[in-house]
C-alpha cells in the first residue's frame, strides 16, 4: 500500500444556537419602589443547548408591565448578553421572554407629628375628634399621594393630663394607597381632656328668703342653685354660702353667692366660670310673741267699769337680736272680761305697736295680747246707822242707815 496523500480543504463550522428560558423556581419579584424595573435574581434565566465543558452566562433586561403592586403581573426580558468562553462559538435564537411576577407591597411606617396637639374639652365620651390628622406616613416613594385614616380614643372619659391616647390606623387612602402596607395599626401617645367650664345661677323659680336674725348670712341650705352646661347623666352638685348685702328686713335684697364649690361623683371633670353669683331675696321681720310680766301685776279697785291701766312694763319682749334696740307702744288701759271683782281675771291689750330703731325688723304675732292675769279688788263701803230715839217703854221707832263709796 501506499499512504495516503493529504488534501487540504476549507469546512466551515456553525456556531451553535442557544436558547434561554426562564428558571421557574426562581421568584421574579420586587417590593415596590415607584418604576417598573425589575433586577432578575441571580440563576433567574438558564442557557440550553451549550456544550458540554463550556461555561456560559446571561444577563438581560426585566420590566413589569407598571410600576404598581400586585400578583401574575406582565413581566417581559429582552436585550440578553451572553458571557463566557467559546463565546464566539455560539449564537443566541432567544430575543424575549413573557413571563410573570410580583411586585409586594411596601411597608411604611406611621409617627405621630410632632406638632399634634390631643387635647379636647370633656364630653363624657372617651372618644377624640380629630380635627387635623395627627400621623405622618414614613417610607414613601418620590411624591406618591398616600395618606392614612386615623381614629383616637382616651383610655377613659375622664377630664385630665398626660392620658394614654390610641391611634387607630383604620385604612390608607389616596392614589397611590394599593402600593403600601401599614408596619402597625395603632400607635399610643398621650393628650389632654380638659373640664368642661359649668356656670352657676340661683334658680329664678324660687326665690332667696330667710327670717330677721340680726345678720346677713344666708343658710346655704335655702339656696336653690342651677348648673348649666352639664353632661347628661353626670352627678355634679355646688356648695356655696350667701350673704345679703343688708340684715335689714327687706325684698329684692342684692344676695351675694360666693366661694362656689362643686361637688359631686363628676365634679372633676367640670370647672366653674366664676366662682361667684348675684340674686336678691327677701328678709322678712323676725315675729314676736308677747307675754304678760309675772313681775308686774295687774289690778284695781272695782270702779263699775272693765278699764284696766296698763303700761309696756305690764308686757314682756322676748330677747332680740344683738343689741337691737326696740320698744313696746300700748294703749293706756287695757280691758277686763267683766267689771266684777275677782281674781284671774282675763285681760285683753289692743292696738300693740313696736317702736325703736331695729322696730322694722320685727313684727308682733298679734296686736293684741290676754291672759288670766287681772285682778279687781271689792270696793270699800260705810255704812253708817241714822240717829233715833224712843220714850222708855214705847215701841222702837223705824230704824236707818246710810252707806258711803257704793258706786
Amino acid at each position: 500500500y501506499k499512504p495516503a496523500t493529504a488534501i487540504d480543504q476549507l469546512v466551515t463550522i456553525q456556531k451553535r444556537a442557544l436558547t434561554i428560558e426562564r428558571n421557574t423556581t426562581v421568584a421574579l419579584e420586587k417590593t415596590y419602589d415607584g418604576n417598573h424595573l425589575l433586577t432578575l435574581p441571580q440563576n433567574a434565566l438558564t442557557i440550553q443547548n451549550t456544550v458540554n465543558g463550556d461555561v456560559l452566562e446571561a444577563t438581560a433586561a426585566a420590566r413589569f408591565v407598571s410600576e404598581a403592586a400586585g400578583t401574575n403581573k406582565a413581566i417581559t426580558i429582552d436585550n440578553f448578553q451572553l458571557t463566557g468562553n467559546n463565546l464566539e462559538n455560539y449564537t443566541l435564537a432567544t430575543n424575549l421572554i413573557s413571563t410573570t411576577g410580583s411586585i409586594k407591597k411596601k411597608t411604611i411606617s406611621a409617627e405621630i407629628k410632632n406638632n399634634a396637639q390631643l387635647v379636647k374639652t370633656y364630653d363624657g365620651s372617651s372618644d377624640l375628634e380629630l380635627e387635623s390628622n395627627p400621623v405622618e406616613l414614613t417610607g414613601l416613594v418620590g411624591l406618591d399621594e398616600v395618606f392614612v385614616q386615623t381614629a383616637a380614643a382616651f383610655d377613659n372619659k375622664h377630664a385630665g393630663t398626660n392620658k394614654t391616647v390610641t391611634l387607630s390606623l383604620q385604612a390608607l387612602v389616596g392614589n397611590d394607597k394599593d402600593n403600601y402596607e401599614l408596619s402597625s395599626i395603632t400607635l399610643t401617645t398621650t393628650g389632654t381632656i380638659q373640664p368642661k367650664m359649668v356656670n352657676v345661677t340661683q334658680s329664678t323659680q324660687r326665690g332667696l328668703y330667710k327670717t330677721y336674725d340680726g345678720t346677713t348670712t344666708m343658710n346655704p341650705n335655702d339656696l336653690s342653685l342651677e348648673i348649666s352646661g352639664t353632661v347628661a347623666g353626670d352627678e355634679l352638685s355646688v356648695l356655696a354660702a350667701a350673704d345679703f348685702e343688708s340684715k335689714n328686713v327687706g325684698s329684692n335684697i342684692p344676695v351675694d353667692i360666693h366661694s362656689l364649690q362643686l361637688d359631686g361623683k363628676d365634679k372633676d371633670n367640670y370647672q366653674l366660670t366664676s366662682q361667684h353669683t348675684t340674686a336678691v331675696g327677701t328678709i322678712e321681720p323676725y315675729v314676736l310673741t308677747l307675754t304678760f310680766s309675772q313681775d308686774q301685776p295687774i289690778s284695781k279697785i272695782y270702779d263699775g267699769t272693765t278699764k284696766a291701766p296698763i303700761s309696756k312694763e305690764h308686757l314682756m319682749l322676748p330677747t332680740l337680736f344683738g343689741e337691737d334696740e326696740v320698744s313696746l307702744e300700748v294703749p293706756a288701759f287695757a280691758s277686763y272680761d267683766s267689771k266684777n271683782a275677782g281674781t284671774a281675771k282675763q285681760i285683753t291689750v289692743e292696738g300693740i305697736s313696736l317702736s325703736g330703731k331695729d322696730a322694722g325688723n320685727y313684727t308682733l304675732e298679734a296686736a293684741s295680747v290676754n291672759g288670766s292675769v287681772g285682778t279687781i279688788l271689792p270696793k270699800a263701803v260705810t255704812v253708817k246707822a241714822s240717829p233715833a230715839t224712843k220714850v222708855y217703854g214705847s215701841p222702837d221707832p223705824d230704824f236707818s242707815f246710810t252707806t258711803e263709796g257704793v258706786l
